[in-house]
């Protein structure tokens, strides 16, 4: 992979493309960490108004030809895995 100078500085949004709803989400997280407290609902903050989240790729697209290649669940998993893995290094390097 090289270096595209017109996206030198630029924010750009990696993402599956696809829309996912919040819910989904987190009883996908859920599941994945093996939560079983479960989902609490709780009333929205002002701010707080997406239920469904769509990552915006056409500048990624435009400027890298990026392509989604992974399914976003995948991913997920491939994240977790790797929280897991490496969780003792994060622990100690990080405070929470």
């Amino acid at each position: 992979m090289g270096i595209k100078e017109e996206a030198v500085g630029e924010a750009i949004n990696l993402g599956s493309g696809k829309e996912h709803r919040v819910i989904d989400l987190a009883n996908m997280v859920n599941e994945l960490t093996g939560n079983e407290a479960g989902i609490k609902y709780v009333e929205r903050r002002d701010w707080d108004v997406k239920t469904r989240l769509l990552s915006s790729i056409e500048k990624a697209k435009r400027l890298l030809d990026y392509k989604p290649q992974m399914e976003f669940e995948d991913g997920l998993k491939k994240v977790h895995e790797w929280f897991v893995e490496n969780w003792e290094d994060i622990d100690k390097s990080a405070e929470f």
